[in-house]
């Protein structure tokens, strides 16, 4: 189906999107405990420069969001494209993985 490159490159950027995401998420969970401190403390301008940090963090989440979504309708494509090039192929690596999916699920 991919070339064994094209393969480990879509990992590489699944998991680096995967990894700016968890990073967003925590920065945003402190943010947020920030604000409930800062309201704690009435800390007017403190706050709104949080509310602005939140709202920056907020935006590079959904840019992240939409290239992750653009990145797995291009690897469809990808895989639809292969799939009819080569059918049988194809579903030979899907009876590969699964069963290789199939025996590591029923271990106990």
């Amino acid at each position: 189906m991919f070339g064994e490159k094209e393969t480990v490159d879509y990992q590489k950027e699944l998991d680096a999107l995967r990894n700016d995401i968890n990073c967003m998420r925590k920065d945003l969970g402190e943010l947020l405990r920030g604000v409930v401190d800062l309201g704690k403390h009435g800390a007017g301008d403190a706050r709104e420069r949080v509310t602005s940090e939140i709202g920056r963090r907020l935006r590079q989440f959904n840019e992240s969001y939409r290239n992750l979504k653009a990145g797995s309708k291009q690897a469809a494509g990808t895989i639809h494209h292969t799939m009819e090039e080569r059918p049988l192929t194809s579903v030979l690596i899907a009876l590969g993985v699964g069963l290789v999916l199939g025996k590591l699920l029923s271990r106990d």
